[in-house]
């Protein structure tokens, strides 16, 4: 019998770092391959033009990968988390921007466009670490991929990457 880990958030946060170490895995063999991912608590789906069997080996290879040790390969340069990053900074740098009086805001306008391009710099190095620290755990003991099914065909395919995790 197959049992949950300890919480919901460690089950995504799993299937997050086998997601992007399979997307990691197909860009190498398949250069310039357009592939959406998103995960949740049982798994993730791929959303783009991937062979179901090519995902499923990609899918196993990510996973053997993360298990050997290639923790790097749970961070990924495209994923969401990194433009969630920047938009939380620049949303800040932009809040502090136009706090107070309507007169003292033109006032910080130049302040408050430094803040911006501060926020954009700074996303770039903090949206990995985002993810190496919160948003993905490439701890693999008792991962395994249970099934990849694709989900519709057409103009947009959507595959299914189902993920056990045992206690």
């Amino acid at each position: 019998m197959v049992s949950s880990p300890r919480s919901f958030s460690e089950r995504v946060r799993r299937n997050h770092a086998v997601e992007h170490a399979t997307l990691h895995v197909l860009e190498r063999e398949m250069p310039g391959l357009s592939l959406v991912g998103r995960s949740d608590g049982q798994g993730f789906l791929i959303y783009g033009h991937v062979d179901t069997e090519s995902l499923r080996l990609a899918a196993e290879e990510g996973l053997e990968r993360l298990r050997d040790g290639e923790s790097y390969l749970a961070v990924h340069p495209h994923c969401g988390t990194n433009l969630a990053v920047g938009v939380l900074l620049a949303g800040a740098a932009v809040l502090l921007g136009i706090l107070g009086s309507q007169r003292a805001r033109w006032r910080r306008l130049p302040l408050t466009l430094v803040g911006l391009a501060g926020a954009v710099t700074m996303a770039g190095p903090l949206g990995p670490e985002v993810q190496r620290r919160w948003t993905t755990d490439a701890d693999m003991e008792g991962v395994s991929i249970a099934r990849v099914t694709c989900l519709r065909r057409g103009r947009l395919p959507v595959h299914r990457v189902e993920i056990e995790h045992a206690s």
